[in-house]
């Protein structure tokens, strides 16, 4: 029986540069390019993106998708 992996609904600035292989002041100037969704911010130092958001805005897809 394969084991799914269940993708969580935010990410932080932190996973999200790591996801991309880029720094968190990357993902800043992206945020502010419209080139990132714009993060919510749950408190002032502490940023977190939609995953799902993110993944279609960057174009980055699922790779256990059952053909």
């Amino acid at each position: 029986m394969p084991i799914s992996t269940i993708e969580p609904k935010y990410i932080t600035k932190k996973e999200l540069a790591k996801l991309l292989a880029v720094s968190p002041r990357t993902i800043n100037r992206m945020e502010k390019d419209g080139k990132v969704p714009p993060s919510d911010k749950t408190f002032p130092n502490l940023n977190r993106y939609d995953f799902q958001q993110c993944k279609a805005m960057l174009g980055i897809y699922s790779t256990n998708a059952s053909a």
